[in-house]
């Protein structure tokens, strides 16, 4: 997804894949690193307040939804199914 990146006060459009990480807000790579040179303290953890906050939109979409697909999936082996049943048991006492 194409989205518009602001590091501090700079804007740069920029691509993302989309995915389920969790916790995880945004995974940031080599091109945001490339296109901002960001000021970084790695022994500290910190980057330089200047180059924040960190904002990512996309004005002329509408929020992504991810939706299943159960098209095109393989058929389940034996081992995957599953067989529901009630035995009942008599016993006759003769």
């Amino acid at each position: 997804m194409d989205l518009e990146m602001q590091t501090g006060t700079k804007q740069t459009n920029m691509r993302f894949f989309l995915t389920d990480m969790g916790d995880h807000k945004v995974i940031l790579g080599y091109p945001w690193f490339a296109a901002n040179q960001p000021k970084i303290d790695w022994a500290r953890g910190w980057i330089d307040t200047m180059q924040l906050p960190l904002i990512l939109r996309s004005p002329n979409t509408l929020k992504p939804q991810f939706t299943p697909s159960t098209h095109n999936l393989p058929d389940p082996t034996e081992s995957e199914i599953l067989y529901i049943g009630r035995v009942y048991i008599e016993s006759r006492i003769a």
